[in-house]
């Protein structure tokens, strides 16, 4: 398939006045493995620029080079024109460069507030003390500023995964970025919290800021970003503005093969399936209502939905992590009682919980045997 004539390298994209971040030639090496070979990146002021591959094809590790916590082998970064180094993510931070990794780093025991500001000076009193006054009123001015509604004293614990993920973005406003770096923002975010997290974007490009999007989502891609760089083994493939790629141009350019030829409809019924394996029938549970579902060998079975619609309560019923309230389970057309993430695991089903990155506070832990989150003894 012919790439579009528009698919280039960084540096044929911007002109230079509009270039806000820039780095050229990075390469960097891990024992075994060369992670960038020669990587040219190029942020305008502004705008929103896609970074997109395959895993494995340097992504996480440009990242961690321009946040500051990897330092490149080869290369060089500039920040409005003028060389810079960052050694460390303070330094990064302190350039005004904000990233939001996907996996979170908030304490769950602290509230709102307190991460908010967590490794930053917090607004202090006569004799050294925390204002707390102050930090709840400034910490609700940056939820107000990014549209949100969260209270600045609640304990981040009882808080919806989603929710949590808008305080770490939250975070990185204490002092207002010029580049911010999201990696896979929204993947546990709802419809509605996406759309937040976009108008926050937009008002970062309103501002003249850069944002550096990171996301497997393909129609999220176009919706949010104005330019796209793919990465491919390590180098860079080409950089474009959306308006002139496709899907299927980035697909080829992730894997270098041709997908637009193949026939989904086709492919799946040309699979031969294996035996059944899994069996759920007319299954009720707290936030399942009548589900029914077959698994079979060789299969992978998707769930998809809106947060709330039931997805992860059918894993976790199956996994006996909440009650079943009617229906059946079948193992290999053989029905079995599920009661417990113990009797799940003795019968050959994991679970791979959405909270990740042992996030969990000392009252809300995880069962080192089941990996489910307990209160009490499990």
């Amino acid at each position: 398939m012919a790439l579009a004539p528009s698919v280039s390298h960084a540096a044929e994209v911007f002109p230079m006045e509009k270039i806000l971040f820039e780095a050229q030639g990075l390469t960097k090496s891990f024992p075994g493995v060369k992670a960038l070979k020669g990587v040219d990146f190029q942020l305008g002021p502004g705008s929103v620029h896609a970074l997109v591959g395959e895993n494995g094809a340097g992504k996480s590790t440009l990242i961690k080079i321009l946040s500051g916590v990897y330092q490149p082998d080869q290369g060089s970064l500039k920040l409005d024109g003028t060389p810079l180094t960052l050694e460390s993510p303070r330094a990064a931070r302190n350039h005004g460069i904000l990233t939001i990794h996907q996996e979170l780093s908030l304490a769950q025991n602290l509230s709102v507030a307190e991460n908010v500001f967590l490794g930053v000076p917090k607004p202090k009193r006569r004799l050294g003390m925390i204002d707390w006054a102050e930090l709840y009123e400034r910490t609700q001015a940056i939820m107000h500023g990014l549209g949100l509604d969260i209270d600045p004293k609640q304990p981040i614990h009882r808080l919806k995964i989603g929710t949590q993920q808008l305080v770490e973005i939250a975070k990185g406003f204490v002092v207002e970025p010029r580049i911010l770096i999201l990696d896979e923002p929204t993947a546990a975010l709802s419809v509605h919290e996406t759309e937040f997290l976009f108008n926050i974007i937009n008002n970062i490009k309103a501002k003249g800021f850069g944002v550096i999007y990171i996301s497997h989502r393909m129609e999220e891609i176009f919706e949010i970003a104005d330019v796209a760089t793919v990465l491919r083994d390590g180098s860079e493939i080409g950089t474009a503005p959306l308006s002139e790629l496709t899907p299927d141009i980035i697909a080829h350019m992730m894997t270098g093969k041709d997908t637009s030829m193949v026939d989904r409809a086709t492919f799946r019924d040309g699979v031969a399936r294996g035996d059944e394996v899994l069996r759920v029938e007319n299954l009720y549970a707290a936030g399942v209502n009548d589900v029914s579902f077959s698994l079979h060998r060789g299969e992978i079975l998707g769930f998809a939905g809106l947060m709330g619609a039931g997805r992860s309560e059918i894993a976790q019923t199956i996994y006996g992590a909440q009650a079943k309230h009617a229906g059946e389970i079948y193992l290999k057309g053989r029905p079995v009682a599920v009661s417990s993430p113990q009797a799940a695991l003795a019968n050959g089903i994991g679970y791979t919980t959405e909270v990740r990155g042992w996030q969990l506070s000392s009252s809300l832990q995880s069962c080192p045997r089941c990996l489910m989150p307990r209160i009490g003894s499990c």
